[in-house]
């Protein structure tokens, strides 16, 4: 069975599951992250209908690319942290401390950590991992919510930023 789709660069959301993508030649499955995990489900093969834990991630993946050799970035808006953990666990929680009177930017630097980062993660196809690159103090990149290699750069962007950010891989 041959698998119909190009490299998918599109994201389709059904409530809290991102179905990703990679379609190629060698292989057919879906990348999917949900839980701070990327999750690959196969299409075809052995293995098709079936799902498997590829990556544990450090935070909250926003976006996910391959590059040239078929391995994967992760971009990733912000880590996990103590706070988030609880207001996952209790939704009611979630929702009372969010109509609580606190400022929106308040909330918003509860919910990412305490201060704006920038994480980004590098990943096999079978999920080892290659490369991370973190900015702790949020200094140069924050919040980072794209990322694509092209040509020895990693370009990153964030909806925080004004800016694009380039990082050169050599």
């Amino acid at each position: 069975m041959k698998c119909l789709w190009p490299s998918v660069k599109s994201v389709i959301s059904q409530e809290q599951v991102w179905i990703l993508f990679h379609f190629s030649a060698v292989s057919c499955f879906l990348l999917l992250k949900c839980e701070c995990r990327l999750r690959k489900y196969w299409l075809k093969g052995e293995k098709a209908g079936t799902s498997e834990v590829l990556a544990i991630i450090p935070g909250f993946p926003d976006n996910v690319r391959t590059n040239e050799e078929g391995n994967f970035w992760v971009a990733i808006h912000c880590r996990r942290s103590f706070y988030t953990h609880i207001n996952a666990q209790y939704p009611n929680l979630r929702t009372f401390l969010l109509k609580l009177p606190i400022p929106m930017k308040i909330q918003y630097l509860l919910q990412i950590g305490g201060w704006p980062h920038g994480l980004v993660v590098k990943y096999s196809p079978e999920g080892k991992l290659l490369q991370i690159l973190e900015d702790s103090q949020g200094k140069v990149v924050k919040a980072i919510s794209e990322v694509e290699e092209k040509d020895g750069k990693l370009w990153m962007g964030s909806v925080l930023m004004p800016f694009v950010g380039v990082y050169n891989l050599a």
